[in-house]
C-alpha cells in the first residue's frame, strides 16, 4: 500500500552532474572488454527483475485470484543527495490509490487492466531514457536489446513438444528473446484471455480483442519511438492499417487474440481432461448401458416385432462396470460437443467461427489422452489384477461404442447457415469411428 521507491538516477540538475553521468557511460565505452554492455545489462536484469517483473506478477497473481489487479499511480521527485556535491537525486515512486483493490472483475475490465499495466511500463521506461540513460539513443538501443530481445520473434504454431497443447505460448526460447517478452505474453494469455466456461464470453471478445490490439499498438508505438524496440519487430502496421514488418509476441499474440482464446479454452479442457486420468480413482467403478435379455430362440419362441423386441437391441450397450474415470471422461467429451454445436460457438461474429473445430478436436485428444494416460499409469495392474484388466476391457468397450454413434449425433447439429467455411464443413466431416 506504500509509495516504493524505483530508484533514480544521480544526475544532478546542474550541467556538471549530468555530464558526470555521460562521462561514466564513455569511461565504460573506452574501457577494454564489454564494461558498457555489462553495466548496461546489469541495469536491465535488475529492473525486469525488482520493478517490471515484480508488477506482472503481482497483476497476474490479483487476476488468477478472481480480484481487480493493483492500479499503479507514479509520482517524480527529486531530493538533495547526501554527497558533499549536493547533487539532486530524481526518483520515480509508486503506490496504490485508495480503494484499489477488491471486487471482481469482467472480461473488458481485465483488457483495460492490461493496458495500464502497459501504461506504467511505459512511464517507467520514460523515466529511465530520461534520467538514467539521459536520452542517448545508442543507450536506449543497449538497454531494449536486454529487456526486449533484439528480434523477437513469435512463438511457432507448429510445436514437436506433446504437451504445448496444456501450457500457454512461450517464446523465450526464439531467437534473440528475451525473458521480459516471455513474462509478457504469459501475462496476456493469463489476465486478458476469459478463463470462464461459459460461451457468454463470445459476446464481449470483439471488443476486447480492439481493445488489446489498440494498447499493445500504443505500447509499441512509444518504444520504438523511445529506441527501446526494435523497429523491424513491429506490428503496428499490421495492427494499425500501414507499415510492413514481422509481428513481435506481442502484437502477434494481439492480432490472433480470437485464436488465442480457442486455443486456452482448449488447454482448460485438456488439462481437465488429465486431471480426470491421473487423479481418479481408476478402482472406482460405474454401471452404464442396458439390461439385454438372451435372445430366445426362434423355435421355441417365435417374435413379433410389434410385442417385445423391435431388433435395435443389437445396438444397445449391454449394461457392464466401466470405471468412473471413463465415465466422467466421456461426460467432458460430451460437454465439450455441445459447445462446439453451440450457436454461440458457430456464430461468425465469435471468434470468426474458429471455436466449432477446435472443440470438435478437444473432443477427440480427450479420447487419445485416454489412450496414452490409463495405460502408461495402470499398466503394471493391468498386467496382473484380472478385475483392473476387466475394467479397462469394459472402458474400451464403452468408448467404442460411444464414438461409433457420437459423430453421426452431433454432426447434424452444426449449423448450416453460417456464412464461414469451417462449420459447414463440421457437418460433412465430425466423426469418431476412427477412434473405435
Amino acid at each position: 500500500g506504500g509509495a516504493k521507491p524505483l530508484g533514480g538516477s544521480s544526475a544532478s540538475s546542474s550541467p556538471p552532474g549530468r555530464d558526470s553521468l555521460g562521462d561514466a557511460y564513455g569511461a565504460l565505452a573506452l574501457l577494454p572488454g564489454r564494461g558498457l554492455d555489462d553495466a548496461l545489462r546489469a541495469l536491465g536484469s535488475n529492473l525486469t527483475g525488482l520493478v517490471l517483473g515484480s508488477f506482472l506478477d503481482a497483476h497476474v497473481a490479483s487476476a488468477g485470484a478472481g480480484s481487480v489487479p493493483p492500479r499503479l499511480l507514479l509520482h517524480k521527485s527529486e531530493r538533495r543527495g547526501a554527497s558533499a556535491a549536493a547533487a539532486v537525486v530524481h526518483e520515480l515512486r509508486w503506490s496504490r490509490p485508495a480503494g484499489a483493490a477488491g471486487g471482481a472483475l469482467g472480461p473488458i475490465q481485465a483488457v483495460e487492466a492490461w493496458n495500464h499495466l502497459l501504461d506504467v511500463i511505459r512511464l517507467v521506461l520514460t523515466f529511465v531514457r530520461e534520467r538514467i540513460l539521459l536520452g542517448q539513443d545508442d543507450l536506449c538501443r543497449l538497454l531494449g536489446r536486454d529487456l526486449f530481445g533484439e528480434d523477437p520473434t513469435p512463438p511457432s504454431s507448429s510445436s514437436s513438444d506433446r504437451n504445448s497443447m496444456l501450457r500457454p505460448p512461450a517464446i523465450s526460447s526464439a531467437p534473440g528473446a528475451a525473458p521480459l517478452l516471455d513474462t509478457m505474453v504469459r501475462a496476456m494469455w493469463d489476465t486478458c484471455l476469459p478463463g470462464s466456461d461459459s460461451l457468454d464470453v463470445l459476446a464481449d471478445l470483439p471488443a476486447m480483442a480492439e481493445l488489446v490490439r489498440e494498447g499493445v499498438s500504443a505500447f509499441e508505438s512509444d518504444l520504438i519511438a523511445m529506441g527501446f524496440f526494435p523497429t523491424g519487430a513491429s506490428a503496428i502496421g499490421k495492427v494499425g492499417g500501414g507499415g510492413g514488418g514481422s509481428a513481435s509476441p506481442l502484437s502477434a499474440f494481439s492480432g490472433a487474440f480470437e485464436k488465442r482464446f480457442g486455443e486456452k479454452r482448449r488447454a482448460a479442457i485438456l488439462s481437465r481432461g488429465r486431471n480426470i486420468l491421473l487423479k481418479g480413482d481408476y478402482h472406482n467403478t460405474t454401471v452404464v448401458g442396458v439390461d439385454v435379455g438372451p435372445m430366445p430362440s426362434p423355435a421355441d419362441s417365435p417374435l413379433d416385432f410389434d410385442e417385445t423386441d423391435d431388433g435395435m437391441s443389437v445396438f444397445a450397450l449391454h449394461k457392464c462396470s466401466v470405471s468412473q474415470v471413463a465415465s466422467d471422461l466421456m461426460d467432458l467429451c460430451r460437454s465439450t460437443m455441445d459447445a462446439a454445436v453451440d450457436p454461440r460457438s458457430c456464430a461468425p461474429s465469435a471468434s470468426e467461427a474458429l471455436l466449432p473445430p477446435q472443440f470438435y478436436r478437444t473432443a477427440r485428444g480427450l479420447l487419445d489422452l485416454y489412450r496414452a494416460i490409463v495405460p502408461s499409469v495402470h499398466g503394471g495392474e493391468i498386467e496382473t489384477v484380472p478385475r483392473t484388466a476387466a475394467v479397462l476391457h469394459n472402458d474400451c468397450v464403452f468408448f467404442a461404442h460411444e464414438c461409433l454413434t457420437l459423430g453421426l449425433e452431433y454432426k447434424e447439429r452444426f449449423s448450416a447457415d453460417t456464412t464461414c467455411a469451417n462449420v459447414p464443413r463440421l457437418r460433412q466431416l465430425c466423426t469418431f469411428v476412427d477412434r473405435v
